[in-house]
């Protein structure tokens, strides 16, 4: 069914011309080359692996626990206030136990255990002991 691009407005004649060049563009290469682009640019599972390679990790993945690091954060600071109370005052200690936390936390929440959770108890203590308000004194009785 050939239409005479003559019979149509100027710019439909343009987009009827435009398509036919296009569609003998795609069957001149399908008979050169054999197969459609489409087909040609589709990659393959055995051209995304390395040869002899049994698995192939090409898929990063992010915890989602990562983003949530300033949550925990905000968390073990609400959490220590309470405990403040009980506890004496060792900054040193204290700050460094935060530390600690935060650490384990980064470090175990790139995995699949619940290990991560134990990072921001290790901070909550190590909060608690650095802003300590706790005062003893000595009973002689």
């Amino acid at each position: 069914m050939a239409t005479d691009p003559r019979a149509f407005p100027p710019d439909v004649a343009a987009l009827i011309s435009f398509l036919a060049s296009v569609r003998a563009t795609s069957v001149a290469s399908i008979a050169l080359f054999g197969q459609s682009q489409n087909e040609s640019q589709q990659m393959h599972l055995n051209n995304a692996c390395p040869t002899g390679a049994e698995t192939c990790s090409d898929v990063i993945a992010t915890n989602v626990l990562l983003p949530l690091f300033p949550i925990a954060v905000l968390l073990a600071l609400l959490f220590a206030l309470p405990l403040t109370r009980f506890l004496p005052p060792r900054p040193r200690i204290g700050w460094a136990l935060a530390v600690i936390g935060a650490v384990v936390y980064l470090n175990l929440a790139t995995g699949t255990s619940t290990g991560s959770l134990l990072g921001p108890c290790i901070s909550v203590i190590g909060i608690a002991l650095a802003r300590g308000k706790a005062t003893y004194t000595a009973r002689i009785v």
